[in-house]
This record gives C-alpha cells, structure tokens and sequence, in this order.
C-alpha cells in the first residue's frame, strides 16, 4: 500500500514540476557558490604571490629606511574560506574575505569594501542557503496542503473510512512519503554540493544537514 501511495504521489505533476525546479535551481545555487569559492581561492593564492614579490621590491629600495620601508608596504591579510561557504555566502559580498592594509589609518580601512555593482548587492546571492530558507518551505506546502482534500475531492475518502484501520494513519503514511520525498532531494543535493565544493564530510556538514 504504502508503494501504491508513493507511485501515486510521483506521478502527479505538483511532485514532478516541484522536484525538478528545485533540483535545477539546487544545481545553479550549487555551481554558483563552486564559482564564489574557486574566485576567492584563485585571488588568493594570486596575492600571496604578488605580495612576495612587492615585500622585495620594496626592501630593496628602501632598506636603508626603516619608516620609508613601512609607510610604502601594504600586507594582504586573507580569511580563510570553509567550504560551506559555497552553501552559504552570506555577507561575504558585502565583506571582502581579502583585505590590503598599511600602517597608516588601520581603523578606517577595517571598512574597506571591493568595488561591486550594487544592484547585484541588493539582489544578494541565489546560494543554497536561499533555497533551503525561502523554496523548500513553498516544496513543503506544495506537497503537503491537500493530504485530506485530495482524497475528498476524487471522492475516495468514504472507501477509506470503510477500508482503513485507522485514518490518521493512513494520512500519516500519505505525509511522511512526501516528508521522505523533501528528506531525500535535500540529501542528494547535499551529495553534490559536498562533492563539487570538496565539503569534508564532518560534524559542520551535518549541523548544516
């Protein structure tokens, strides 16, 4: 019975138009925050190695000056990039994870920001955290608003207050087929996300999980 329920359910078209618009949309936030992680890890290694070679330049021409040799010197200061950030940007766009600083006015350039259009700040990031907030609970709803009116409608529910041992059960059975429907499409979309952003798999995960 409970196989008959669930063929029933996936082939109805609110299951199947559901779970491809929010795999496809779990694939676009998935490679769109690979994009955010691979552009930040890329700027990095980049600087690390620019800022060799401006440390040499500069001790070259003014090693004979120590104040002269600082005041020229900027230092590029890296935070470090998890992961998850892929999943979860947040306001990494609104605060830089890489930052170049001098000796001289540290406090106001503890506020520095890149230079970013700032529609694209105001629509913020389709990341996957987007979509387990705002498009999951609207997959949930979707799924779930006519457990009991469905069966009304097609005028099935009286051979199932004749039929079934227990109706709670049965509208139970008829949830939690579309509860492992949601459980099962967040998880693969996990599997991909842990396997394109090299996410390990560790106790972060699962708390994000």
């Amino acid at each position: 019975m409970y196989w008959l329920l669930f063929k029933q359910f996936f082939r109805t078209k609110a299951c199947q138009v559901g779970v491809l618009l929010i795999l496809l949309m779990g694939v676009i936030s998935i490679m769109i925050g690979k994009q955010f992680v691979d552009n930040h890890n890329r700027i990095s290694s980049e600087l690390m190695a620019k800022q060799k070679a401006h440390i040499e330049r500069n001790v070259s021409l003014h090693a004979e000056d120590p104040g002269l040799l600082l005041y020229y010197l900027k230092f590029t200061l890296v935070n470090d990039l998890n992961p998850l950030a892929g999943l979860s940007i947040g306001q990494r766009d609104l605060n830089p994870g890489i930052q170049n600083v001098t000796i001289l006015t540290l406090e106001g350039q503890k506020y520095n920001s890149d230079l970013v259009n700032p529609v694209r700040l105001l629509f913020g990031n389709f990341d996957f955290s987007f979509l387990v907030v705002y498009m999951f609970p609207l997959l949930i709803i979707a799924f779930s608003y006519n457990l009991l009116s469905e069966e009304k409608e097609k005028g099935t529910w009286k051979l199932i207050r004749v039929a079934a041992r227990s109706r709670s059960k049965f509208l139970l059975s008829k949830l939690s087929m579309r509860a492992m429907v949601v459980i099962g499409l967040m998880s693969g979309l996990l599997l991909i996300a842990a396997v394109l952003l090299n996410i390990p798999f560790n106790s972060s995960l699962l708390t994000f999980y």
